[in-house]
């Protein structure tokens, strides 16, 4: 924290520079970081101080004049980008920099945030926050408190605060962060922006039997102008491309519309079904599993999502006897090791069980068999599983 005493200038030029509404304030601070800022308020609120805040000045003429102004704290210096994930498509930045900067930084990368206001050279993230500025893009991407997923704030008297997090639903009680959101006064610092993740299942897509095709164009607009981090799906992703390996290539196809990264897993449709008594459908074997991976990659990976840890498997190998369904055991037991403390999150075609994990029943083939179901609930009790998410 820098020396707050240095930060305060009551030169006549930068106050008259910072005059609110024509109300010129006593005094004009600059603070280096969100821990100046918190020094700020606290002394501002010691001495019984009037403050505003200013970004780039662009909105300061919105409501009434104020009676009085005895600090301004300009946040144009808080311009960090503090972190950012090019592949999880997350982003944390500070109050202070501009969306002409933020936009110039995220095209490099292929990105954007899509707002557009008006001076967006001037504009910070801040101010756009307080005043809830978007612009013409939120007749197609929506406005910016949808996209404001966490947001750090210092409170009246001092105390820096957090709402929102990096994970997937994180609000309880009040939403707070929605609060922030056109305050006209808040101090604002954006700290962090958590993974958003959609997640669709047994899309049954096929070229020579389009029946679903329409259910899946309604949700290729919806993931492309909501612009999640990721699309996972959970399997059945084609209508029968176990017997048909056309509807795999139709699959890989229309997944290729989607303009957001996409993960996917096996279900029995796409590879045939691992064997029981109550099976139905082709069998998984290897040809098919092959082919499966020539269009959509590996039927088991790992992923960092911001604090989380993704785990995805092949459930149709489980009790196929396969050579590879050792294989996956070995890499299971590896994944759920490297999770640590992070939570897991579990994804896989089939659901684990009907009613009950300790089911001895083996309900028509549509869950994980029995055997493979303990040794993979021993493994999950290794790690701190918070979410399984199946087909």
């Amino acid at each position: 924290m820098s020396d707050i005493s240095a930060l305060i200038s009551t030169d006549d030029t930068l106050c008259h520079t910072h005059a609110v509404h024509g109300v010129v304030p006593a005094r004009v601070a600059v603070p280096q970081t969100s821990a100046d800022v918190s020094a700020l308020v606290h002394l501002a609120g010691q001495h019984g101080w009037r403050v505003v805040t200013w970004g780039g000045g662009t909105h300061q003429l919105i409501g009434a004049p104020p009676i009085g102004v005895d600090l301004v704290i300009v946040t144009t210096a808080l311009n960090r980008v503090l972190q950012h994930e090019p592949n999880d498509l997350t982003i944390s930045v500070e109050a202070g920099i501009t969306m002409g900067v933020l936009r110039t930084y995220l095209a490099t990368h292929g990105q954007m945030l899509p707002v557009d206001p008006a001076l967006a050279d001037q504009t910070t993230i801040g101010g756009m926050i307080a005043t809830a500025t978007d612009g013409p893009r939120r007749a197609i991407y929506g406005i910016l408190r949808d996209m404001m997923i966490g947001i750090g704030v210092v409170e009246v008297n001092g105390q820096p605060s957090r709402a929102g997090g990096m994970v997937v639903k994180n609000v309880s009680g009040f939403d707070m962060m929605k609060l922030y959101h056109g305050s006209f006064g808040t101090l604002a610092v954006i700290v962090s922006a958590n993974f958003k993740l959609i997640q669709v299942s047994d899309t049954h897509l096929s070229r020579q039997r389009p029946h679903f095709v329409p259910n899946w164009d309604a949700m290729v607009a919806h993931v492309n102008a909501a612009q999640p981090d990721m699309l996972l799906n959970t399997g059945d992703i084609a209508l029968n491309g176990e017997n048909v390996p056309d509807d795999l290539a139709f699959a890989a196809e229309q997944h290729g519309r989607l303009t957001v990264p996409v993960h996917a897993i096996p279900g029995n449709h796409d590879i045939g079904d691992n064997p029981s008594p109550n099976s139905h459908g082709a069998g998984i074997s290897d040809p098919r599993r092959e082919i499966y991976r020539s269009h959509f990659g590996a039927e088991q990976w790992t992923m960092a999502a911001g604090d989380w840890y993704f785990i995805a498997l092949n459930a149709q190998l489980l009790g196929s006897g396969l050579p590879a369904e050792a294989a996956q055991w070995t890499f299971l037991e590896q994944a759920f090791s490297s999770a640590g403390e992070r939570p897991v999150a579990l994804f896989l075609h089939k659901p684990l069980f009907r009613d009950t994990p300790d089911e001895t029943h083996e309900a028509a083939g549509r869950y994980v068999l029995r055997g493979p179901r303990a040794q993979l609930l021993s493994l999950m009790r290794q790690a701190k599983v918070r979410l399984v998410a199946c087909g």
